[in-house]
Parts: C-alpha cells; sequence; structure tokens
C-alpha cells in the first residue's frame, strides 16, 4: 500500500516569497530561478511570474537561450493543491497556459532539474526544449493518485517524447522515477552529477551558439499500439480497484495517438481533467491526502519530539516479530525479547525468512538483508533495555501478563523510555497504573501483519505527556506508518468501529444473509475484503480471546444478541479460519482462497432457529448500508467523546487499517456526500426493525449536525 503523501508534496503558500522569480544572466542565457517556497509549487503567484518572465527575456536580443531552473536545489513539486480545494483554482495563468508561453518561446528553454519535478512541475519541463538533470532528480505525474489526470499538456507531451509504453507507466501509476532511469527513455536529455543549473547554462549556451532550432514536444509524433492500450487497460482493470482515473489516464494517453492536432490532444485532456476534477472520487483522494498530513499534528501540544535510537519488542510472536521488523528496516537497532530461547529462535527465525523471501524476489538487496538482520538483537533478559528509548509490548491480550511486564520494564528501563502497548482492546491507564512512569505509558496499536500493514494507532492515556505523544508521532512516521492518535476507551477507534460492523453482520447472518452474499455486497461497494473473509484471516480464536475478555471484564453477556455467539460456535466447531484451513469459508491447504462450505450454512441457519429468528430474504443494499452506516454512527460517538481528534482521522483509520474504498474518502467522508439527513433517516428505519432498537440509538452529535446543517468535515 503506497500513500498518498508518499507520492505528493504539500504546499503552505504562506511559506512563499515575494519574489518568486529570479532572472538573471550569464553570456547568451538568461536564467530564470523559481524561488517559492520550500518545494516551489506553482502557486498562482509563481505561475504569473513563470510567464512573465519568459514573455520578457524572449524579446531581449542579447539572449540566445533560456534555463528554468529552481532555488534551493528544488525544481518544482507540482501544482498548489490547496488550489485543487477551491482556493484560486481558476485565477489566471493556468498551468497549461504557462507551459504554452514556455513552449511557444521562440528561443530554446532548456530545464535545469534538481529535486524533484512531479506533477505540474514535470509538465512545466516537458514544455521546454530540453531537460538537464541531476541524477538523484525524481521525475513523476502523480495526479491520478488524488483521482485526476496530468491536465498541462503531461498526457500529450509525454508519449510523444518517450512513447506510449513509458508514458503509461509513469502516468496510470503515479510512480516517480529518476533522472539517471529517465535518461535510457529520452525524458532526460544529460545526467549530471555536478551544477546542475551550470551544466544547464553551458548546454543551452552551445543552443544559443548554434543557433538551434526549437525542438517541441508539440511537434513530435506518438505513435498508436493497440497491444500496449489494451494491456494497460487489464492491468489498471485488476490493479484500480474501481478508480475512475487510471482508465482515464490511458483514454487521455490514447487521444495523443489519435488526434489529428496537438491542440485536439490538449482539449481532449482538458475534458477528462474537468470531468474528473468535479468527481466525488477525486474529492475523496483529496481529501484523503490532507486527512493524513492532519493526523500527524498533536492538538495543543508545543514539545518537540525525541529521535528515538534504540528500541525494543516484548514477544517474538507473529505481531511482535513484525513490529521488530518495522523499526529494522527503518534503521533502529532493537531487541527482540522472548521468554525461552525455543520461542526467541523462532520468532528471529521467522522475521529472517520474511526477509529473505524480500531478497529472493528483488525487492531488497542481500546488503539490505544483512543490514536489517544486524540491527536486531534477540535476548532472553530485560536487563539489555535498560538504555532504550522505547519499549513495545507486543504479547497476548491478558491485562496481569501486561501489568506484570510493565512492572518490570518500570523497574529496568531509564526513566525518559517510552513505555507502549500494542494492545488492540485493553484499557492502558490501568496497564500505566503498574509503572511509576504514568506519563511516559501510552499505546502503540500495530495492524497485522506489522511489517506490512501502513495505519498505527497511537494512544494517549489520562497521563501521557506532550512529549512521548510527538515522540510517537514522529516515531511512527519514521516507521512508515499512517499514524492516528487515539483516546483510551474499548477498541480504540478502529477495533470499536469494526465489532460494531461484526455485530451486524452477525445480526444479518442470523436474519437471513450467507456469508459469501455479505462478502461479496461490501466487495462491490469497494472494501478489499469482506468481513467474514476478515475474520477468517484474522483467526476466529482471536475473536474469541477478545469476547472471553469482554465476558470476564462484565462488558458483554454470554447469550446476549450481537454477542458474538454465532462466531464462537464456529470456534467451538474447531474453525479458527484461514490457519488451520476453515472458518466462514474452507480453504485448500496452501491457498488462501475462500471455498463455501455448507456446514457452515448449517451452522448459521441452525443458529437461527435456536434464536427463535425467522429468516428472510436480505438485500445487497440493506447488507451495505447497515454495515456502514453503524460505522458512521458509532464514529459520530466517538469523535462526540474526544476518542478521535477529528473526523478525518476516522477516515483515515478505516482507508488503511480496515480496506474502506479509497474512492468513498472513508466512512464519514462517504456519509457527508450521501447527505447526513438521509443517513440518518437509514439509521432510525434499521432502528425499526425487529430487535435492533438498542442498537441503533443515534448519536447526538449527528443529530445536532443534522439541526443545524453541517457536515461531518466541520469536526475538526
Amino acid at each position: 500500500i503506497v500513500t498518498l503523501s508518499e507520492c505528493l508534496f504539500f504546499f503552505d503558500p504562506l511559506n512563499s516569497v515575494t519574489m518568486p522569480v529570479h532572472v538573471s544572466h550569464k553570456g547568451r542565457v538568461a536564467i530564470l530561478r523559481m524561488e517559492s517556497g520550500p518545494v516551489n509549487a506553482l502557486s498562482q503567484e509563481l505561475r504569473h511570474a513563470i510567464a512573465d518572465s519568459i514573455q520578457k527575456v524572449q524579446v531581449q536580443d542579447n539572449v540566445g537561450a533560456i534555463v528554468l531552473t529552481g532555488a534551493r536545489s528544488m525544481f518544482s513539486a507540482g501544482a498548489d493543491i490547496q488550489e485543487f480545494a477551491g482556493h484560486d483554482a481558476s485565477n489566471p495563468p493556468m498551468l497549461p497556459t504557462v507551459c504554452e508561453i514556455i513552449e511557444e518561446c521562440p528561443k530554446p528553454v532548456v530545464a535545469a532539474i534538481q529535486g524533484t519535478a512531479l506533477g505540474g512541475g514535470l509538465e512545466i519541463a516537458l514544455a521546454c526544449d530540453h531537460r538537464v538533470a541531476s541524477k538523484d532528480a525524481k521525475l513523476g505525474l502523480p495526479e491520478v493518485r488524488i483521482g485526476l489526470i496530468p491536465g498541462s499538456g503531461g498526457t500529450q507531451r509525454l508519449p510523444r517524447l518517450v512513447g506510449v509504453q513509458k508514458a503509461l507507466e509513469m502516468i496510470v501509476t503515479g510512480k516517480w522515477t529518476t533522472a539517471a532511469k529517465a535518461e535510457k527513455t529520452k525524458l532526460v536529455d544529460v545526467v549530471t552529477v555536478g551544477d546542475v543549473e551550470a551544466e544547464a547554462v553551458a548546454y543551452a549556451q552551445r543552443l544559443a551558439d548554434s543557433k538551434a532550432p526549437k525542438r517541441r514536444c508539440s511537434d513530435m509524433a506518438a505513435k498508436p499500439n493497440a497491444l500496449v492500450f489494451a494491456m494497460a487497460r487489464k492491468q489498471a482493470k485488476a490493479a484500480a480497484k474501481g478508480l475512475a482515473a487510471p482508465m482515464r489516464c490511458i483514454d487521455a494517453v490514447e487521444w495523443a495517438t489519435k488526434v489529428k492536432s496537438f491542440k485536439q490532444g490538449l482539449d481532449k485532456e482538458a475534458q477528462i481533467f474537468q470531468e474528473l476534477f468535479v468527481s466525488t472520487e477525486a474529492k475523496a483522494l483529496q481529501h484523503i491526502f490532507f486527512a493524513e498530513r492532519a493526523a500527524l499534528k498533536v492538538p495543543g501540544a508545543a514539545a518537540k519530539p525525541v529521535r528515538v535510537q534504540s528500541a525494543a519488542v516484548i514477544g517474538g510472536g507473529t505481531m511482535g516479530g513484525g513490529i521488530a521488523m518495522c523499526f529494522a528496516t527503518a534503521g533502529i537497532p532493537v531487541y527482540l525479547v522472548e521468554v525461552n530461547q525455543k520461542a526467541l529462535d523462532a520468532g528471529f527465525d521467522r522475521m529472517k525468512a520474511l526477509w529473505k523471501m524480500s531478497a529472493s524476489k528483488g525487492k531488497i538487496s542481500q546488503a539490505e538483508y544483512a543490514r536489517r538482520v544486524g540491527l536486531v538483537k534477540p535476548t532472553l533478559s530485560y536487563d539489555d533495555l535498560r538504555d532504550v528509548d522505547v519499549v513495545v509490548e507486543a504479547v497476548i491480550e491478558n491485562m496481569q501478563l501486561k501489568k506484570d511486564i510493565f512492572s518490570k520494564l518500570d523497574s529496568v528501563c531509564k526513566p525518559s523510555t517510552i513505555l507502549a502497548s500494542n494492545t488492540s482492546t485493553l484499557n492502558i491507564n490501568e496497564i500505566a497504573t503498574a509503572t511509576k512512569r504514568p506519563h511516559k505509558v501510552c499505546g502503540m496499536h500495530f495492524f497485522s501483519p506489522a511489517n506490512v500493514m501502513k495505519l498505527l494507532e497511537n494512544v494517549r492515556t489520562d497521563a501521557t505527556d506532550a512529549e512521548t505523544l510527538v515522540t510517537i508521532m514522529d516515531l511512527g512516521k519514521r516507521l512508515q506508518k499512517v499514524c492516528i492518535l487515539v483516546g483510551v476507551c474499548f477498541g480504540f477507534v478502529s477495533n470499536r468501529m469494526s465489532l460494531k460492523y461484526q455485530q451486524q453482520v452477525e445480526f444479518l447472518l442470523e436474519e437471513g444473509a450467507l456469508p459469501a452474499q455479505i462478502d461479496k455486497a461490501l466487495k462491490d461497494f469497494g472494501f478489499a475484503m469482506g468481513p467474514c473473509e476478515m475474520a477468517d484471516l484474522a483467526g476466529i480464536d482471536v475473536f474469541h480471546n477478545i469476547r472471553a475478555e469482554q465476558i470476564k471484564e462484565g462488558q458483554i453477556v454470554e447469550g446476549a444478541p450481537g454477542t458474538g455467539s454465532l462466531q464462537e460456535k464456529l470456534y467451538q466447531a474447531g474453525r479458527l479460519g484461514m490457519k488451520n484451513g476453515k472458518g466462514f469459508y474452507k480453504y485448500e491447504k496452501g491457498s488462501r482462497k475462500a471455498v463455501e462450505d455448507p456446514l457452515v450454512t448449517d451452522i448459521v441457519v441452525a443458529h437461527s432457529k435456536e434464536r427463535g429468528i425467522g429468516r428472510r430474504k436480505i438485500s445487497d443494499e440493506e447488507i451495505v448500508q447497515r454495515c456502514v452506516f453503524q460505522l458512521v454512527n458509532e464514529a459520530s460517538t466517538i469523535l462526540a467523546e474526544k476518542i478521535a481528534v477529528r473526523a478525518s482521522d476516522v477516515d483515515v483509520c478505516w482507508l488503511y487499517g480496515f480496506g474502506f474504498p479509497v474512492r468513498r474518502g472513508g466512512p464519514l467522508f462517504y456519509a457527508d456526500t450521501v447527505g447526513l439527513p438521509s443517513v440518518l433517516g437509514s439509521i432510525r428505519k434499521f432502528g425499526a426493525l425487529p430487535g435492533q432498537a438498542e442498537f441503533w440509538t443515534p448519536s447526538p452529535l449527528l443529530e445536532d449536525l443534522v439541526a443545524k446543517g453541517k457536515p461531518f468535515a466541520s469536526v475538526v
């Protein structure tokens, strides 16, 4: 999973400077240096300055060629995405106009690229006649990641310059490439390890001296290739998961091979861009982009993060080993602690096997494999942990065991060590009472498998201090996680909502649906997996253990409606999920493909009869609405209780933790698009179903927002 934050840059217009383009001369070369903010994002001010500067220097007799470059080792990270959100989006000159001015300049224009040329940044480089770049410069067109296509000639110029196959690879995936690789495709003319601007100026001077003609991408031809386009569509359909933008990227590039004139291609690109720009999908993806950034902010915290230099993980099982892998991958030395040598060896061997698999597939080098393995220090002694900066406990969900571990850690570790629990449901306030440093106790709830899943729920207790909070948020980012900060309650944000979601699944099964229908309905809606498949993947025994703890703590009553009694029947029947080849589905040995099992149908039907519930036909629409709107209602209560900081944090949680469809933006963004009055009406309707009243009490916050005509987006 690649986050939007890894593909795009964010520009803060408040950081812009007063002179966005500085003009100087060297010989017969005019040097236009963009100096606007940290990444030269193409705000209206910068666009105007580029166009104005080009038009001024192109008529100067002493100028034979032009170099366009960026200050502070940065060409341009692309458009100011705040404009996409509606800020100054239509102020002239628009970027396509700027690109046209560059391309129509009568004198050769050379782009001197260092840092990044992404999105609109690469599009203005493509409008130049030549490109000189530093070896490690990053070039890409990531607009597809925010539900758009390149809208300033990128879909028309790139295939003319590098061919349709390479253009499709870059545009449809949104992935960037380095200048060293781009040189082979003719995207870059010269790659240098020296001073990029000086190299570009010398290159431009040679063009001026030789009176070289213009070399416009628009004058080149994009050769049609039906097979390449067919393969691109097949791959995009499989990978895009219902997203429109990847397929429209292909359409736009194909138009470059069909149109009679370059202008016709630009017109088609503009048409497709505008269609996507106003779509809910694009708004959803842009919402996610901003939500990821907002989630990192700790409200009211003025403290600075402490840089974690060493770590330890208690527990070498699947979860603990995965967490330790995250630290080692990030370059942080980590102790792996177990109770006996056999468990320790098994845990470390499992980690090494996973890294070896990555190395065998070429995902990491042998040197990287050795580096990661060398950063892991297996140990049976807590005494080794006395100087580490953070410890993450990752043992089974047992309160007394966790308190015993935290007490031991408190007596061994230095006073500044952060003690974090990976618990998914237990009360971390209570765990903190086992220590003399409650201000340094927190939760770091990773999702399984921890070395793969992007989401990290960082949990603040009643006593966690600001320094600890900003440190774990910073640490999560270093571990390449998408972090949200949550408060203490049963299940935090993720599992608390998940239990409500699973509860509706149980009711739907009792009332007439079967696992395959429920899973198909929710996958058709856009979920990566259905809830029954997900339960099998996580393990029916995991839910049994959580349920047992809830019963022990008096949180639920055995046999009460909606308390997981149907899943408990599967557990008692020895159906543990994928791990033993049978759960809601059956699985052939070595296969993860879910196969319907008549025995499960018998268990479900018998369970309905036992509870005195008459089975009925349930529509796919009801399945989706009951599951999704239950998420919305519970999330609204979570927001009201201040367990989540902001509505967008909830969306981030479900997008990266549970595979909520990206094109729908998360549960609360989706609710806003449906309309909160409609959502509230459905909640009241479902509450009127037999036996459902107590499970559909509308959230007071939701009712308040409907009364005031406000969306969840207003809860920040």
